[in-house]
């Protein structure tokens, strides 16, 4: 079993992740790189910074395929937990292409980047950007969609985004 802290590690699984083609993930999943981001250490996420894996995954959400753009934007996401991947991301213009991702037909890809565009509202750089953006996030709060789970998932994520966004230190 391969161990997901190592830079190295992710560095070669990372385009096979993207594109859904990783055997090592739980294959009772769709393949993701949730599990791969979510289990590195805060040690892991300096790394993935150091070794700049934050542009690629923002170049990857030029990609064509809905489901490259969902999974980078949710591995973006959980580099974006230590300040070092907010402001990586927000260095190479992330926000622009989150944004657009919003609009994917595939609703986990909206959550993705609805999630990562929180985490960069944090940055007060950020937060200063998407507030142009808040009534995209308020007509997400009130789209109507199917009654799945992840509907739901995604408008309770926009109406944490909106909250995140309207902080008022």
């Amino acid at each position: 079993m391969t161990t997901w802290g190592s830079p190295n590690t992710i560095l070669l699984c990372l385009p096979g992740a993207l594109l859904g083609r990783v055997p090592l993930l739980p294959s009772k999943q769709s393949p993701s790189l949730f599990p791969l981001f979510s289990s590195i250490s805060r040690v892991g996420k300096k790394q993935v910074c150091q070794f700049d894996v934050i542009p690629i995954l923002v170049h990857l959400l030029k990609d064509p395929a809905e489901h490259v753009k969902s999974n980078a934007a949710g591995a973006l996401m959980f580099a974006m937990v230590i300040t070092e991947g907010k402001y990586a991301a927000l260095e190479v213009e992330a926000i622009s292409l989150l944004l657009e991702l919003l609009h994917s037909p595939m609703t986990v890809a909206r959550l993705n980047a609805t999630k990562a565009l929180t985490m960069l509202a944090e940055a007060p750089e950020g937060r200063r950007v998407l507030q142009a953006h808040v009534p995209t996030f308020r007509a997400m709060e009130v789209e109507p969609h199917e009654k799945s789970h992840m509907a739901e998932a995604l408008q309770r994520a926009a109406r944490i985004a909106v909250s995140v966004i309207e902080f008022k230190p």
